[in-house]
C-alpha cells in the first residue's frame, strides 16, 4: 500500500515531507474513510457543512469531496471520502505505481500514465482567478504535484470500470 523509498527511508530531495504526506492520504482515506487536511488549512465552516453530511447520507451519489481548481485539477490540500472508495483506491495506486523503483519526485511528469499533463501550462489556473506568480516551467510543478496528476489521470479514463 506504501511505496518502498517510504518504507525503507531513501526518498531524497527537498519535499520528502509533502509526498510523504501524499503516501498516507491516499492510503489512510482508503482505509479508513475521513477527511484529510493540510495542516496549514484553516476551517473557517464545519465538516458537515462543507461536504460530510452528504458523504456520509447512504442515499448520496456522492463519495468524495475535494476543491477543484479547474476540469479535473483538483488541489489535494484537502481530501474527504468514503472508507473503501473505489476512485480513491485507483488514485492511490497509481500514484504508488509511479514511484515504483524511485527515489526521488524530478521527472515524473514523464511518465507515460501522465502524458496528458505534459502539456499542461498555467492558463487554466490564471482563467479560474489563480494569479499566482509562478517563476518555474510547468513541468517542474506538474512533477511536485504528481498526487494530482493522477487525480487528473483517473478523471480523463472513459467509464474504465463501468461506474455510469
Amino acid at each position: 500500500m506504501l511505496p518502498e523509498t517510504f518504507i525503507k527511508g531513501t526518498m531524497e530531495g527537498p519535499y520528502t515531507g509533502q509526498h510523504s504526506a501524499d503516501f498516507l492520504r491516499g492510503a489512510s482515506l482508503y482505509l479508513h474513510g475521513g477527511v484529510y487536511m493540510d495542516v496549514g488549512n484553516l476551517l473557517v465552516r464545519s465538516l458537515d457543512q462543507l461536504c460530510w453530511s452528504i458523504l456520509a447520507d447512504d442515499s448520496s451519489p456522492r463519495n468524495v469531496a475535494v476543491p477543484c481548481m479547474y476540469e479535473v485539477v483538483m488541489a489535494n490540500h484537502f481530501v474527504a471520502s468514503r472508507k473503501g472508495d473505489p476512485f480513491i483506491k485507483r488514485w492511490h495506486e497509481l500514484f504508488v505505481h509511479l514511484w515504483t523503483n524511485r527515489t526521488i519526485h524530478t521527472g515524473m511528469s514523464s511518465h507515460p500514465l501522465l502524458a496528458y499533463a505534459r502539456g499542461m501550462d498555467y492558463s487554466g489556473a490564471f482563467d479560474n482567478g489563480y494569479n499566482f506568480e509562478f517563476k518555474v516551467d510547468p513541468v517542474i510543478v506538474i512533477d511536485y504535484i504528481t498526487q494530482v496528476a493522477c487525480w487528473g489521470r483517473l478523471c480523463k479514463l472513459e467509464d474504465a470500470w463501468g461506474w455510469v
